[in-house]
């Protein structure tokens, strides 16, 4: 098995498409086609903090491997930058270290492809501001789609697209 796992490494990454969430596996990549991507920036009525608020739900796979396919599980994930201030430019870089914040005693980002789980080690970056809508890249690590015990690799994910502001748009897990 160290064979397998030696190769993927080596194995060139490609970049996701516009409007496709990827999840590099230990098996490959799994690309689903984004139906929705969104944010919104408010401050936070519980502690006073800004939140920006970013989710994406897609609605059928491009590419999927047989063991996560017979489920038809289509992913969504959201993530909550929670700070004191946040201030939406180009070149920003966040990160959002672990999915569970003891601090507030909840979750903070959740995917789900079958089961809800946090992801974690996620990165925030903003590409492009144009009014209401932000070019996004974002990537977390999640517990692979079809092994929750932990016995494999954790999975990358990986979006880069546009979202569009949804001012309803807030933190919807606790």
């Amino acid at each position: 098995m160290n064979w397998l796992n030696a190769l993927l490494r080596r194995r060139p990454k490609v970049d996701p498409a516009p409007e496709e969430l990827w999840i590099q596996r230990f098996l490959g990549s799994e690309v689903y086609h984004i139906k929705s991507a969104e944010w919104n920036l408010y401050r936070d009525k519980e502690d006073g903090r800004m939140n920006l608020w970013i989710s994406v739900v897609c609605d059928r796979a491009i590419r999927q491997f047989e063991d996560t396919a017979y489920t038809d599980t289509i992913p969504s994930w959201e993530l909550n930058l929670i700070e004191e201030d946040i201030v939406l430019r180009e070149g920003l870089n966040a990160s959002i270290p672990s999915g569970y914040d003891e601090g507030r005693r909840g979750w903070i980002t959740n995917f789900y492809a079958g089961s809800h789980d946090g992801s974690d080690k996620n990165r925030i970056s903003v590409i492009k501001c144009e009014g209401d809508r932000l070019f996004l890249r974002l990537t977390g690590l999640v517990v692979d789609p079809n092994f929750y015990d932990d016995s494999k690799p954790k999975a990358q994910i990986t979006v880069e697209t546009w979202f569009a502001r949804n001012e309803e748009g807030a933190r919807s897990m606790s």
